[in-house]
């Protein structure tokens, strides 16, 4: 599996499909054709102490995402991975707006501003904080997706113009 998703992860596998039909099944020909040529280089890799492989283990991800494939399967994959998208980006701003407002309304407004109650900055800090990560987490997700549409946006301007 690491040499495939390496290899799918370094180039475009895709666009090297589509020579041949725009379908996944063209894409797995290709990564198949491929492979020892991949495998063939690959350098062994050390791991370190700490290991992160969420973004590799979602390679196939990448190949099913692709907006130049035009089959049946890749076309129900975007669909669903669209309608996951929004769910998941729905949940993330209500978790947002939750510790926003329980940190700036109740605790700063309502709590120090009326109440008096000083102690209750400390927890705004740590509600702030959560909702600062909420908001990395929608980055993190979501920046991969825009970047990807506006990659195939440029590619396809590119195909017009020339």
């Amino acid at each position: 599996e690491d040499v495939v998703s390496t290899d799918v992860l370094s180039r475009d596998v895709v666009g090297d499909a589509l020579e041949d039909a725009p379908s996944i099944e063209a894409v797995y020909r290709e990564v198949i054709r491929a492979y020892p040529e991949a495998k063939a280089g690959m350098l062994p890799q050390e791991d370190g102490f700490i290991q992160f492989y969420l973004q590799a283990s979602l390679w196939p991800a990448r190949m099913l995402s692709d907006a130049r494939l035009s089959d049946e399967k890749t076309s129900s994959f975007r669909l669903m991975f669209h309608i996951f998208l929004a769910f998941c980006l729905l949940v993330q701003v209500m978790v947002f707006c939750l510790f926003f407002q329980q940190a700036v309304l109740k605790d700063l407004y309502y709590d120090v501003y009326f109440g008096g109650q000083r102690m209750d900055v400390v927890s705004a800090i740590v509600l702030l904080a959560h909702a600062a990560f909420v908001v990395w987490i929608m980055q993190v997700t979501l920046w991969p997706v825009m970047a990807s549409a506006a990659e195939v946006h440029v590619n396809t301007l590119k195909a017009a113009t020339s």
